[in-house]
């Protein structure tokens, strides 16, 4: 599903790959029994979340009537949000949809996310002539970067706009991030790791550990 073009600036092109990799590896997991469809759930829900936070705003203030243009890829997104809810609700054991056929569900994922990824690339499109190149690689690092922080799993009702937009981006995440560890739900979408924090006074009180850390003991002569 790759919209890179053979002969664009690189910085473009970075662009078109970190707006259109989330589309091929969607299309993958749906399609690969192996990876299963939580994995496309994934994918395309960390893309619409970075997406709607980086390059929804940058297309509004620069596009001609920006906010009408947005409406429309909105739209798409919306529906792509909902589709991916309903397959996501399904396999996780959802008595509401327990009656809709996976397959079909899997099949509704697929025509949105085409209706999608269309209209993100006629945006793109009408966006990159308004870019210097080095913007445009920013642009694309920016996305790249939401991604790896975004929300795992798809909210259709989550605000797009303003500053309840960012709360809502940040809340997601944290809160779809715990449910993917208690659930222990893969996530096959590049990630940042933060480190472990060490526990403070009261933290060591409450969780009934020594204060401060013990040092690690060397495990022999070669280690001392």
């Amino acid at each position: 599903m790759s919209a890179v073009q053979p002969q664009v600036a690189p910085a473009t092109g970075a662009l078109w790959r970190a707006l259109d990799h989330p589309h091929a590896a969607t299309t993958v997991a749906l399609a690969d029994p192996e990876m299963g469809s939580l994995a496309a759930v994934t994918w395309a829900s960390t893309h619409l979340a970075a997406v709607a936070s980086v390059l929804h705003p940058v297309a509004r203030r620069l596009l001609p009537h920006g906010r009408a243009r947005l409406g429309v890829v909105v739209e798409a997104d919306r529906a792509l949000q909902s589709a991916l809810w309903r397959l996501d609700r399904r396999l996780t054991g959802d008595v509401h949809v327990s009656g809709h056929d996976v397959l079909a569900l899997q099949r509704h994922v697929t025509a949105t996310l085409e209706q999608h990824a269309s209209r993100e690339r006629d945006l793109v499109e009408e966006l990159v002539g308004r870019l210097s190149e080095p913007e445009q690689d920013a642009l694309a690092q920016r996305v790249t970067d939401a991604a790896r922080k975004a929300p795992t799993r798809p909210h259709p009702h989550a605000p797009v706009t303003g500053a309840v937009s960012v709360l809502a981006f940040r809340v997601d995440a944290a809160a779809d991030h715990l449910r993917d560890l208690m659930d222990s739900r893969t996530n096959p979408a590049p990630r940042d790791v933060t480190a472990p924090r060490v526990p403070g006074r009261w933290g060591a009180y409450v969780m009934g550990t020594p204060y401060p850390a013990p040092a690690a003991e060397p495990d022999g002569p070669g280690d001392a």
